[in-house]
């Protein structure tokens, strides 16, 4: 049942990612260009999970805030962006809730428990395993999300960390290690902060 819902769930956010994206950014109101810059940085971070096509970003930022300027669901005044439907808003969040709490979950296993060295670095389905158990004794409870015990959701958050530079792949692509975890673990803050600016305690 939970991987029937989360697949239409899926089928659905395809269809409005973009704008829970925007609505996520908006938790308070943010000029412009701050609400383009973290648009970009959260579309960034979900590329494994949705389809996003290349070389789009502004266009796609410029397209979907008009429709919600249009639809009455955003304003604009001396040029901050502020998000007036707060039901709307909080569904378009519950959208991108389950992605976003599994990232950060497995990220903070991966400040403290990813090898440090090449020489010690794990297989990646062997990791997120490890992962998947850390969030079963973490939160001791039946999943209200597929995404949360779902190792390719799990292993597409390690990805995004090679992408972004905080994690090394080898070359078989096969092993991962972290070799900044100072510098990961101020990434992470951040990005909490930025989606959780009310909450964040990492």
């Amino acid at each position: 049942v939970v991987s029937t819902q989360s697949t239409g769930r899926n089928e659905l956010m395809h269809a409005v990612v973009h704008a829970a994206i925007i609505a996520k950014v908006l938790m308070r109101p943010k000029t412009r260009e701050r609400t383009l810059m973290e648009y970009q940085q959260l579309r960034d971070i979900l590329q494994y999970e949705f389809i996003f096509m290349p070389g789009r970003g502004e266009a796609d930022f410029q397209c979907t805030t008009q429709q919600l300027l249009d639809l009455g669901l955003l304003t604009v005044s001396a040029d901050v962006y502020k998000f007036v439907d707060m039901d709307t808003r909080s569904f378009l969040t519950s959208l991108l809730d389950p992605f976003l709490i599994t990232y950060i979950d497995s990220w903070q296993f991966c400040i403290s428990y990813m090898p440090r060295t090449a020489q010690h670095g794990q297989n990646i389905k062997s990791f997120c395993n490890r992962v998947q158990t850390y969030l079963s004794i973490l939160y001791c409870e039946p999943y209200t999300h597929g995404e949360s015990v779902n190792l390719t959701v799990l292993e597409n958050s390690i990805l995004v960390l090679v992408k972004l530079g905080h994690v090394v792949m080898d070359k078989t692509k096969k092993t991962v290690y972290c070799c900044d975890p100072l510098a990961f673990s101020n990434a992470i803050s951040l990005f909490a902060f930025t989606i959780y600016p009310l909450s964040a305690k990492l």
